[in-house]
């Protein structure tokens, strides 16, 4: 398939689908060199539109509930 770059969720879905059916292409193969674009296009893709959020582990940590630290007689 001839790839360009993804600009719709419906084209991001048919480009991971293509992704995992190529997954372990062997080396130096057309579809090797197809999923090393396809990789490069999801990516683009995931960071221009999926934000994850940012976690603050200190903040995180000191809100868990006392009972997960407490030693079990």
């Amino acid at each position: 398939m001839n790839w360009n770059i993804l600009n719709t969720e419906a084209e991001y879905q048919k480009a991971i689908t293509r992704t995992l059916a190529v997954f372990h292409a062997p080396e130096e193969s057309k579809e090797a060199r197809e999923l090393a674009l396809l990789l490069l296009l999801v990516k683009d893709y995931e960071d221009k539109h999926i934000v994850l959020p940012e976690i603050n582990i200190i903040k995180e940590y000191f809100q868990l509930p006392a009972e997960l630290f407490l030693k079990a007689s």
